[in-house]
């Protein structure tokens, strides 16, 4: 009736299958009666870094941040101008998803792209992330049927074209979530900022980063990614040359945070591509290939092919067994996942029980139901009416054929 942890080392091995077991005789002293759940499964898979686009004009304390070693193991950075945003290489690797991370500086693309993205001194190119203005009521007394529904036409056509995004001076941060991984040891108490968007979360999403003025940093998740959006440049880039919009760049928590980004989006991301699923679940399987359709090889001979869709993903079905699974493509593994029984509802078939009110009766009853705000108190043993009419009506019907039969013999009797 406990949990605990055990650590299995595995060194050396960088590839592979793992299956957990529970002895027989431990099932047997436990009087178990579900074998489903009496095993378990992991993967373990070649760990690659990710691989991550930063696109700038030119940011050289933000280039270094992200050429430290603790981030170039975790991913490989390719640093580009903002005229690569036009090119077709960059529109089909884009397109195709083969980024896990693009950073846009100073610099934003023509419609985003299938990764996960962070915008600094920029807002994304959606029009959720701009607010809708603001249209005055009708106030007049005198408006005819006809002014009221153009009126109201007026208004959707005000609300579909967004709004400019404020830009503010001089912000200070008065609060930060510091829960959240991105600014895990994130120090921003001492931070200047010389001008700076506002940077709402559209509905789904949430601030990270609030001043005197409104957020300065927000996350919101779109179509399985996320967009962050830090509403400060580091450096502001003009024609002139650079100037500095914050003294951040010279703290410790700069090169911090920019660390926790590539882990939250690239290592995190990666870790919740390869984690355990529950039986019978969909899943959408991502994978740096571009191939058509891959195959599923799993327990009990199971083999299914799957499509590669237009959001470049691919949809599973049929993960009803428990087991190990391998995604192949032209016979090749490229990938791997695992099913387990990981519910304690589903592997808890014990019936539940509750002391009985008596005090002194140390008897076990079955745990009483609620059914909305009414309590259903179980009984050991409930009388039941036998259904007798069945037998009697055979009974009846067999009268009625001897009785058939003796009226027809009755002039030979």
């Amino acid at each position: 009736g406990e949990s605990r942890g055990v650590t299995f080392r595995l060194s050396g091995v960088r590839s592979g299958k793992l299956t957990a077991t529970l002895s027989a005789d431990s099932t047997q002293a436990a009087r178990d009666v579900l074998e489903v759940d009496n095993r378990a499964f992991a993967t373990i898979d070649d760990s690659t870094t990710g691989r991550v686009l930063f696109v700038s004009p030119g940011n050289k304390v933000l280039s270094t941040a992200l050429s430290t070693e603790r981030v170039q193991r975790l991913a490989k950075i390719e640093e580009r101008e903002p005229a690569y945003l036009q090119s077709k290489e960059y529109r089909e690797l884009a397109d195709n998803g083969a980024f896990d991370l693009v950073i846009y500086d100073q610099c934003t693309p023509q419609r985003m792209p299938r990764s996960n993205t962070l915008f600094v001194g920029r807002i994304p190119p959606m029009a959720k992330w701009r607010p809708a203005p603001e249209v005055e009521a009708e106030t007049s007394t005198e408006a005819s049927t006809e002014a009221s529904a153009d009126a109201t036409t007026l208004t959707n056509e005000a609300t579909s074209t967004p709004a400019e995004v404020s830009r503010v001076s001089h912000p200070q941060i008065i609060d930060y979530s510091r829960e959240h991984p991105l600014l895990a040891y994130v120090e921003l108490g001492s931070i200047t900022i010389v001008s700076s968007y506002l940077v709402e979360p559209p509905r789904g999403g949430a601030a990270l980063i609030d001043s005197t003025e409104g957020p300065l940093l927000s996350l919101a998740p779109r179509e399985g990614f996320e967009d962050a959006v830090l509403g400060f440049e580091i450096l502001v880039t003009e024609s002139g040359g650079q100037q500095i919009n914050t003294n951040w760049y010279n703290r410790h928590s700069f090169p911090t945070f920019w660390f926790n980004a590539i882990d939250y989006f690239v290592s995190q991301q990666q870790e919740r591509v390869a984690q355990t699923h529950l039986p019978g679940k969909s899943l959408t399987l991502r994978t740096k290939s571009l191939a058509k359709r891959l195959t599923v090889v799993g327990p009990n001979e199971f083999r299914q092919t799957v499509e590669r869709n237009e959001e470049g993903t691919y949809l599973l079905h049929g993960t009803e067994l428990p087991g190990l699974y391998d995604v192949l493509e032209g016979g090749d593994v490229v990938s791997r996942f695992a099913v387990n029984l990981f519910d304690g509802q589903e592997s808890n078939v014990a019936v539940a029980v509750q002391p009985d009110d008596d005090p002194n009766d140390q008897t076990e009853s079955a745990a009483s139901l609620q059914i909305g705000h009414v309590d259903v108190k179980a009984a050991g043993a409930t009388p039941a009416r036998k259904e007798l009419w069945r037998p009697l009506l055979l009974l009846a019907l067999g009268l009625l054929l001897f009785e058939w039969y003796i009226y027809n013999r009755r002039v030979y009797l």
